[in-house]
């Protein structure tokens, strides 16, 4: 149930709707604007209905029932196993899984016909002391990204009093021993840099973190700074993407490259000071 509506903001489904019916309104039939384009508030809201009564329809009832219900569990009845056996998983209906062979596929026949390796192989990320020994001393440590606590949903809902109070600033993690070989104490601000650029946290001090690696914080910007460009929230400041490289990310396109990139810290005055 939707507990309040700001602004012009859409859902997810909303969107995904909007934009299917107007690329592939075959594939998208529940929303249908009166005018077939222009936006249509009526027709989007009875649209989200029919597309979650529809995706409802095998257990028996419809979303506004769901809704009353709240929580639905089917049961140990309402669950299929062995499907792989009963041919319920390709779209031959074949027994087997939904691959060339039929089976799992720890060698690959896709990306063998593709021209790619089709066995599993570990290639080592293109910006670390191994891959890049010249750069080692300059960025001696390895920082990573990622990691989530409760009071956002990556860059949502720093602008909420009460969850920003749980936590108020970018954090880093870093291992005590680190931390004292660079002369960093907890809450001080250090800026974490490489060759990409920089972005600024709060030093956080905690064994849990090997020594030589940070963990940072990653989609913060600043609700209370200034909105208009350049600053734009502030949303530069402590931005880990300003750490990323965003090309050569392996030979086939895929990775994370914010799991491993090499780094160096120092401390630094406060979150706007130059120094």
């Amino acid at each position: 149930n939707k507990a309040l509506t700001v602004g012009e903001c859409k859902s997810d489904i909303e969107i995904c709707l909007m934009f299917g019916q107007r690329l592939n309104p075959e594939w998208w039939p529940w929303y249908k604007p009166a005018d077939g384009k222009s936006l249509d508030l009526a027709a989007l809201q009875q649209a989200v209905e029919d597309f979650f009564s529809d995706q409802l329809k095998e257990l028996g009832f419809d979303w506004k029932t769901f809704q009353e219900l709240g929580l639905y569990q089917p049961g140990a009845h309402g669950f299929e196993y062995e499907k792989y056996e009963k041919g319920m998983l390709r779209f031959d209906g074949a027994p087997g899984f939904n691959t060339i062979t039929g089976q799992i596929e720890a060698y690959s026949i896709l990306y063998e016909s593709w021209g790619e390796d089709p066995l599993p192989y570990y290639e080592e990320p293109n910006y670390s002391p191994i891959s890049k020994p010249d750069l080692a001393g300059q960025y001696p440590l390895i920082t990573t990204s990622g990691s989530r606590r409760y009071s956002s949903f990556h860059s949502e809902h720093r602008q909420v009093p009460s969850l920003r109070q749980i936590d108020p600033w970018p954090w880093c993690q870093i291992n005590p021993e680190t931390a004292a070989e660079y002369d960093v104490t907890d809450g001080d601000w250090i800026e974490v840099y490489n060759m990409f650029g920089e972005a600024r946290f709060k030093a956080e001090i905690t064994p849990v973190m090997k020594p030589g690696i940070l963990n940072c914080a990653h989609g913060w910007w600043f609700p209370e700074q200034d909105g208009e460009e350049p600053n734009l929230f502030g949303v530069w400041k402590s931005n880990f993407n300003s750490l990323v490289p965003h090309q050569n990310i392996g030979k086939l396109g895929f990775g994370a490259p914010y799991k491993g990139v090499m780094c160096n810290i120092r401390r630094v005055h406060s979150l706007n000071s130059d120094d």
